[in-house]
């Protein structure tokens, strides 16, 4: 293990859970009709470290599972992440 691992492993927790947190908030504002998260921002969590949060977020909160960019978003996410994961090891 190098003294990398830890820090990548702890940047795609944080990513991941802000990112949960916010197709969680865009959700509910959706439902409320309330001021949206921009879907930039949703898209750019996903490919910046926070691909299995907006994968959870997407299946967690039946949010956004209709447009193939973010489900493309979130698998992309996903394998750089594990990318960055293989190259800390």
């Amino acid at each position: 293990m190098t003294h990398a691992l830890p820090f990548v492993l702890g940047w795609i927790s944080a990513t991941s859970l802000i990112t949960f947190s916010a197709y969680g908030w865009d959700k509910r504002a959706a439902r409320r009709r309330a001021r949206r998260v921009p879907e930039f921002r949703l898209l750019g969590g996903a490919l910046f470290g926070g691909g299995p949060g907006a994968f959870l977020g997407m299946l967690c909160f039946r949010h956004k599972t209709r447009r193939a960019v973010f489900w493309l978003a979130a698998w992309v996410g996903i394998a750089l992440d594990l990318a960055l994961v293989r190259a800390a090891l």
